[in-house]
């Protein structure tokens, strides 16, 4: 589809070419054909249009054969409200609301006739006498377009051009798929009006081979695309204010947009995020509210309220003085009513997890290109995303054999955790191991790092330094995965193992080179932690298990220690289970990030070449610092997935 400025002119003559249509497949409907002309108000909204608007097009009509309207406004005749004029007394069905409509409608609403949604004014059965007829007003020009407010001639609120032709749709969808009639469909298409609107819409044009469904299809796809295109020229049309409704502790707004919702704002957290200067300060350096709570007044009110249509904001004035300008956008993104927009809150700010087992993860393991990941903010975005959504990702490439790719990575992401192994550690085989990983070149048991501190690093950083000749594959297992598959499988393990806290203890020493100087550092850790953390929503948000670490001590009774080994024995043993575990080697220069409070993690026993030690260099990062440098990459970058910080 194009873009160009006469589009919109384009997209009206579309809209009067399907009118057009309607008004016919009105007047003359096929012998036997049963149309269902009708929707109720809740799928209509609140689409009013006047009868001398110039938007259509009715003068390019002979006049209906029907009993004439009373002029001069006054009430309408008896009339049956089924397009074709048949004066029966069979009422017809109302519409049935798509899932997703609004259902704030008593399902005897009153249904709103193709003339109300054409334009026409509308014919309604009434048994009451004809009310007095009101003083004439003069009609207002119509005016149409993309993100615009429209009024008939009484001043009534209108929807624009992008959500009528919305409704129209479905009134043409709803006509053609309840029509029996073949021949009906067959003879439209081939009057030559679905190719006119085709053309306009820069669209292939449909044959007269084509099928009853395709031109379902095909009409509910002219729309989309000219609401999708108003949606690019004007980018109003996604929240653009209709009324406000409701101005207590919470103000109201209704609206139209792709999916018709309301807003519903409380006055105070209005006043408390009004993005002006006296209440935030907002610059590169920082940002924060100026509002100090021991002054803030959670009581005030406002003096006046009223949608700015030509800067399509909510303009607040309250009574301290203070004017407060709230875009459509801004209020879009923000809008404490839409559940959508608090999923993506949490989700797309805070980050959702995707768990796997085996299956899902040899398919959509990410592995990144070390040397773009260094200088491509774009694929350091990609990774890090990955390892959020994930639990890991892979950097391949690396010079091979060559120090400082640990440091480097580091440095890209943001500040390294240091523990009591240092900034940045050595992994390699040492007659003085003070790690079980450092001890023996065989097997090692599936385990979180650090269990025996009361705040363990949330992720983990290896980079292969020199490979074993055999053996010494990486294997993971993603600990949310296997919880949740207790939590199915056997409840008494999980209620256990999220009830009990294990207790793990670290006694040792580690020496340390800092600036050219050798320092031993003594230890005497210990924590307690339950294997599976639940969070405030029932939900499994942490893992920490250590065998090696573990200690003597169980703080329940004695009867109940069995049951706790008897829960750890299931708990590893899902672990190990081959429909859970990614096995993969890493080669020389290669690294690998992963979420060391969700992932379990370990390595199979191997045998260095003659000479040679299987050496590898490793970190620990939190996640606010890797979280941190995503949100401020969707930033600098503008990607989709950005949210505001205020």
């Amino acid at each position: 589809m194009r873009h160009s400025p006469d589009l919109k002119h384009d997209m009206l003559k579309s809209i009067i070419i399907i009118l057009d249509l309607l008004d016919e497949i009105g007047r003359t409907p096929p012998a036997g054909v049963e149309l269902v002309p009708t929707l109720t108000k809740t799928m209509a909204r609140s689409v009013v249009l006047s009868s001398n608007s110039s938007l259509l097009p009715r003068e390019a009509h002979e006049a209906r054969e029907e009993t004439p309207r009373a002029s001069g406004g006054g009430a309408p005749e008896q009339a049956d409200e089924r397009v074709g004029g048949d004066t029966g007394e069979e009422e017809e069905e109302p519409m049935e609301v798509e899932d997703g409509e609004d259902s704030d409608v008593d399902e005897d609403d009153n249904e709103m006739s193709m003339d109300e949604m054409s334009g026409e004014a509308p014919i309604v059965n009434t048994v009451s006498p004809a009310a007095p007829s009101p003083k004439p007003v003069a009609p207002k020009p119509f005016e149409y377009g993309p993100g615009m407010m429209c009024e008939d001639g009484n001043g009534k609120k209108i929807l624009p051009i992008g959500d009528y032709m919305l409704l129209i749709a479905r009134v043409v969808e709803t006509m053609m798929t309840q029509s029996p009639s073949q021949r009906f469909t067959d003879e439209f298409i081939q009057s030559g009006g679905m190719q006119k609107i085709m053309k306009l819409c820069h669209l292939p044009c449909i044959t007269n081979e084509s099928t009853h469904s395709t031109y379902i299809t095909t009409i509910a796809n002219i729309v989309k695309h000219i609401v999708d295109f108003c949606h690019v020229i004007d980018s109003k049309i996604f929240f653009h204010f209709c009324d406000i409704f409701n101005q207590g502790e919470e103000i109201g707004l209704s609206e139209y947009g792709t999916q018709g919702k309301t807003g519903e704002f409380p006055l105070i957290w209005l006043r408390d995020t009004s993005p002006d200067p006296k209440t935030y300060t907002i610059s590169p350096a920082m940002t924060a509210r100026n509002l100090k709570m021991k002054e803030f007044d959670v009581e005030q009110k406002s003096k006046k309220i009223w949608i700015d249509e030509q800067s399509d904001s909510l303009k607040v004035e309250w009574e301290c003085g203070l004017l407060s300008s709230f875009p459509s956008k801004w209020l879009q993104i923000r809008n404490p009513s839409d559940q959508e927009a608090r999923k993506r809150r949490r989700k797309v700010y805070l980050f959702p997890e995707d768990t796997w087992g085996n299956e899902e993860i040899e398919k959509r393991l990410k592995r990144f290109s070390y040397e773009e990941f260094m200088n491509n903010d774009r694929v350091m975005h990609d990774f890090l995303e990955a390892v959020c959504i994930d639990g890991i990702a892979v950097l391949k490439g690396a010079e091979k054999g060559k120090k400082g790719a640990v440091e480097a990575i580091g440095k890209r992401i943001g500040m390294i955790k240091r523990t009591h192994f240092g900034t940045v550690f050595e992994v390699s085989l040492k007659a003085d191991a003070s790690n079980m990983a450092y001890a023996s070149n065989s097997e090692l048991p599936f385990h979180t790092d650090f269990p025996s501190l009361s705040h363990p690093p949330q992720l983990q950083m290896l980079h292969m330094l020199r490979s074993a000749e055999e053996g010494g594959n990486s294997l993971f297992v993603d600990g949310f995965h296997v919880a949740e598959q207790l939590r199915k499988e056997n409840p008494k393990v999980f209620r256990i193992l999220t009830t009990h806290s294990m207790e793990y203890i670290e006694e040792g020493y580690d020496v340390h080179d800092i600036d050219g100087k050798t320092i031993r550092f003594d230890y005497d850790m210990c924590a307690r932690h339950k294997v599976i953390r639940l969070n405030d929503e029932g939900v499994v948000n942490k893992i920490q298990f250590g065998n090696a670490m573990r200690s003597w001590f169980y703080d329940c009774e004695p009867s109940k220690v069995q049951d706790v080994y008897r829960a750890m024995k299931t708990f590893t043993d899902h672990c190990y289970q081959p429909r859970n575990m990614l096995k993969f080697r890493l080669e020389d220069g290669d690294t690998v990030l992963w979420a060391n409070q969700r992932l379990l993690h370990t390595r199979d026993a191997f045998k260095n070449a003659p000479g040679e030690s299987r050496t590898l260099t490793g970190c620990y990062f939190d996640w606010d610092i890797v979280k941190s440098r995503v949100r401020h990459l969707r930033d600098k970058l503008s990607l989709e997935q950005n949210q505001p910080s205020a």
